[in-house]
């Protein structure tokens, strides 16, 4: 299923796996289960913080935003509600799933992404130094939020590397429609960052890094709805 054909042996004459292949699935799944134990130990330390937030928040003793957990914490749903109405199993199950992917994959690789991807085109390199220079110059940092070209080639990394693969999994607990997709109750749902980021019918020439991408005419780079931003913030 992973690797598209056999590379462990011919496997038995029923068609089932051989030593090999078992030996190998064998070790997969002791990985997945050294990380299961390891999530407990990280669960054992981190559950006490996580309580003591979401019932700081409920209670009403915290009401800005100060790290990435109070963030979590405080958005709402589109209806309006905040995540705070979820259950408080449901609610550290998604902030479980975000750690995790921090885990896995994270901005550092998404910067080394960057970086790569601009090594290899200096002309486009050139002219996000020049706007640096030009704008921020060498000791400020507030005006980040004016670097458009610089901001276009982050989103661009992201667009082709994304942090994982796929979006964190979504479980199905009513049938429902989404974007015109017919979900019936029960599924399972992940959606493909890697695939969305370089679709043909999206992107145009999506294999080739290019900041311009998301630059509106002028150069001015293209803005995003916090509403939008807020959702990329889970999924």
């Amino acid at each position: 299923m992973m690797f598209g054909k056999r590379y462990f042996g011919k496997g038995r004459e029923d068609g089932g796996p051989g030593d090999e292949e078992e030996e190998h699935s064998y070790a997969v799944f002791t990985i997945l289960l050294m990380v299961n134990d390891a999530l407990e130990v990280i669960k054992k330390y981190q559950d006490g913080i996580v309580n003591e937030r979401i019932q700081q928040w409920r209670e009403g003793r915290k009401m800005e935003a100060e790290d990435l957990l109070d963030v979590f914490i405080s958005l709402k749903h589109e209806n309006g509600d905040p995540l705070l109405s979820l259950k408080r199993s449901r609610l550290k199950s998604r902030f479980d799933n975000l750690k995790l992917l921090a885990i896995v994959d994270n901005p550092a690789n998404a910067a080394e992404w960057a970086l790569s991807e601009m090594l290899n085109r200096p002309q486009q390199l050139q002219k996000a130094v020049e706007e640096v220079e030009s704008v921020v110059g060498k000791d400020r940092e507030h005006d980040i939020p004016n670097l458009h070209y610089i901001n276009a080639c982050a989103r661009e990394a992201l667009r082709l590397h994304p942090m994982g693969p796929f979006n964190l999994p979504h479980h199905s607990v009513s049938d429902c429609v989404v974007a015109g997709y017919f979900i019936p109750k029960g599924s399972n749902i992940l959606l493909s960052r890697l695939g969305l980021g370089r679709n043909p019918r999206v992107w145009e020439d999506p294999m080739r890094f290019d900041p311009e991408h998301h630059l509106k005419e002028g150069g001015y780079f293209h803005h995003m709805e916090a509403r939008i931003i807020n959702k990329l913030v889970i999924f």
